[in-house]
């Protein structure tokens, strides 16, 4: 459970990062 927050977290930040 913890790895697919992490990966969600992950994708979001990376999201927010790149626009």
């Amino acid at each position: 459970m913890d790895f697919y927050i992490f990966k969600l977290k992950e994708l979001y930040v990376s999201g927010t990062l790149m626009g």
